[in-house]
């Protein structure tokens, strides 16, 4: 009886799944940062980025209790969406009428 309970990573290469096509679950280049990587990477404190994530303006992904890890480009795309974008009107200012009551 074969009581090898881990599988080997060519188990998982390419697995069938029930619709009959294969799914290819090699691991994934993509690589999350820390709290102190992602804080050296926007130019903030560790204190300002833990802010944002407690008020919900960038998003995380929680390991466990302490452990966080971000996904650059989802930040990236969250913070985008917290810029604001001065816009110059090119309206004229408005123009004083003269009270008659004065």
């Amino acid at each position: 009886m074969d009581t090898n309970i881990y599988a080997s990573k060519k188990d998982f290469t390419n697995t069938k799944t029930n619709c009959g096509q294969f799914v290819n679950l090699q691991p994934s280049s993509k690589s999350y940062l820390n709290k102190r990587q992602l804080a050296a990477q926007l130019q903030i404190s560790i204190r300002q980025l833990e802010k944002l994530v407690d008020a919900k303006k960038i998003p995380v992904t929680r390991l466990g209790k302490r452990c966080v890890r971000f996904d650059p480009d989802s930040v990236k795309q969250a913070l985008s969406l917290l810029e604001i974008k001065a816009v110059r009107r090119n309206t004229p200012p408005p123009t004083q009428t003269k009270n008659p009551t004065l």
